[in-house]
């Protein structure tokens, strides 16, 4: 044991063993802290690796977004408890000078010719196909990306000062609605798509009272969100389905989608 640096059952072992082979400490396999989110990372790295190499994200802005997963949006298969606290509604919006110069739209089918601020996931999937629907009516609708980002506080800012018409859900709308920076349009039709917002949390911490306190109150603060939010924009209970894009990990824009 002395010579080899090993303890003296590591030395038994490896003594006691018919085969001759090298001695090694067996650790046992443990998931990380980064486990939950690692085909989410493949992902953002399989799509940067399309990008030019100026538009790759770095280390430090997947972490950011790894921790900000907190989670917005739609559901793979994880070992951690996910609880949805609320469903989201997505508002159409633009700046109310915007709407002044450029004319309200009647139909989603207008959107087409209006510049438009598109989210892009931090996934890779651009959000330029936006889908509607009122009764029995259905529009998608390609629109016309004057902004591509993945910043959306960013991007409500440019479309408070005019940049474009915007859409996003209604718990992020909400303060700029409340302050006349945006104005919802197409008010009578929902805007489809739109994600959950669940809180996460490992199996192991479903009985300690601290995250049960914490899950109860941050349900609370959001159901309270959810009555006290803009209306527009058709039922929040008939939202948060899984889209096709998301289940099948497309990387792209939305309107190359086959079958979108």
């Amino acid at each position: 044991a002395k010579r080899t640096g090993l303890s003296r059952n590591t030395v038994k072992k490896w003594l006691k063993l018919t085969k001759v082979a090298v001695p090694k400490y067996r650790r046992r396999e443990q998931p990380g802290k980064l486990t939950a989110f690692e085909e989410q990372l493949k992902l953002a790295l399989e799509a940067d690796g399309r990008r030019p190499k100026r538009d790759r994200r770095t280390a430090r802005l997947l972490w950011a977004q790894v921790k900000d997963k907190g989670y917005i949006g739609w559901l793979d298969d994880s070992d951690m408890v996910a609880k949805r606290i609320a469903r989201t509604r997505f508002l159409t919006c633009a700046a109310p000078a915007y709407w002044r110069a450029h004319g309200h739209p009647n139909d989603p089918s207008e959107l087409a010719r209006h510049p438009c601020l598109c989210f892009r996931t931090p996934w890779g999937v651009v959000l330029d196909l936006w889908k509607y629907q009122r009764d029995s009516e259905v529009r998608n609708v390609a629109v016309t990306a004057r902004i591509l980002s993945e910043d959306r506080a960013w991007t409500l800012d440019a479309a408070a000062r005019g940049a474009g018409v915007v859409r996003v859900a209604d718990l992020s709308a909400q303060p700029y609605i409340e302050h006349g920076f945006l104005e919802p349009a197409l008010v009578e039709w929902q805007a489809l798509e739109a994600p959950n917002v669940y809180v996460m949390y490992r199996r192991t911490s479903r009985t300690s009272a601290r995250v049960r306190a914490f899950v109860d109150f941050v349900s609370g603060v959001f159901a309270t969100l959810e009555t006290s939010g803009p209306q527009a924009g058709g039922s929040a209970m008939s939202q948060g389905s899984t889209p096709a894009w998301f289940r099948t990990h497309w990387v792209g824009s939305l309107t190359r989608r086959p079958h979108s």
